[in-house]
């Protein structure tokens, strides 16, 4: 399957994770991809860009969430496919069908996924092999995206929690690829470095149950694909970000040795708003003649150079 999936991380929270997921993901279905979204947050902010209270209490949360999914693990495998409980929201996909043959689809988020350590750890504690559990676990979003039954998609964007928990671990076994999306200011900047050796690290460990475990994945060599930092909530001034800011994105690129996107998402409303209001994410309902649409457009463009859609790109050995 020709698909890219990439995992949107950081530890720490309010930096942008959700608003460069759903504009981006929204942006390359409007551009004709076929694009999936996992909210892996149980604070559940991607699942409230698309749908209203009423739609997602009566309808989706009773039907497709991750939650429901995680549901039906037993011995840490599921008992259902993934794409049963993948949801594809009306309205944005409304505005998408205006200009293209292009998807978005949604495996939606619950509270209730904050549980999923506890159900894990519980589950391992009545295990005679706890490592084996979860391990089980850590892989099993990989195995879901790579199962036959999945639709087709381009792109596989993973909005992932402030956490290193097990759905973040998950979302790092999943993906090839790394976006750590952060505020140009110290406190989103200090952990970068952090965040991005705890990968590695976690990376690591997991090859070396894949070497105990075997499975389809033997030898647990993972693509090392592209960490990229996104910088969000920039403020401006005379068409530049200002120079408290530009101090703190020259010290991730100089200091911090990371690489990032050379197009930043500014502060706005728009973007960074009340997220629920429209149900279509600023990307789709932004004029584009808009700045912001311009910059989020821009971003895109960036973004598809850099990972282009390739045979393969499911992070395996």
């Amino acid at each position: 399957m020709d698909m890219r999936v990439i995992a949107v991380v950081n530890y720490k929270g309010g930096v942008g994770k959700t608003t460069f997921t759903a504009n981006v993901g929204a942006e390359l279905a409007r551009r004709g991809k076929r694009v999936l979204l996992l909210d892996l947050d149980p604070q559940c902010s991607l699942t409230q860009y698309f749908y209203t209270a009423d739609d997602y209490q009566y309808r989706v949360r009773k039907n497709r969430t991750l939650k429901l999914w995680f549901d039906t693990f037993v011995d840490g495998l599921p008992r259902a496919s993934l794409a049963r409980f993948i949801d594809t929201p009306r309205e944005a996909n409304a505005v998408i069908q205006q200009h293209s043959a292009g998807r978005l689809d949604l495996a939606a988020s619950d509270v209730l996924l904050f549980q999923l350590d506890l159900d894990a750890a519980r589950a391992a504690a009545h295990s005679q092999d706890i490592d084996n559990i979860l391990f089980l676990r850590r892989r099993a979003l990989l195995d879901a995206l790579s199962a036959a039954d999945l639709p087709a998609y381009d792109y596989v964007l993973l909005d992932c929690p402030p956490s290193f928990g097990l759905l973040t671990q998950a979302a790092l076994v999943a993906c090839r690829d790394v976006i750590m999306p952060a505020k140009a200011d110290y406190l989103s900047t200090v952990g970068l470095d952090t965040l991005f050796f705890s990968i590695h690290g976690f990376r690591q460990d997991y090859a070396t149950m894949v070497k105990k475990y075997g499975g389809k994945h033997a030898g647990g060599a993972f693509n090392p694909g592209e960490y990229l930092v996104v910088y969000t909530m920039v403020r401006f001034r005379f068409q530049r970000p200002e120079p408290a800011h530009q101090y703190y994105m020259d010290q991730v690129k100089n200091v911090l040795k990371l690489d990032a996107f050379q197009t930043v998402i500014r502060q706005s409303d728009a973007t960074f708003g009340n997220i629920g209001a429209s149900l279509v994410p600023p990307a789709l309902r932004l004029k584009q003649s808009d700045q912001i649409h311009e910059e989020l457009s821009a971003l895109t463009d960036e973004f598809l150079a850099k990972f282009p859609a390739t045979k393969g790109s499911v992070a395996a050995a």
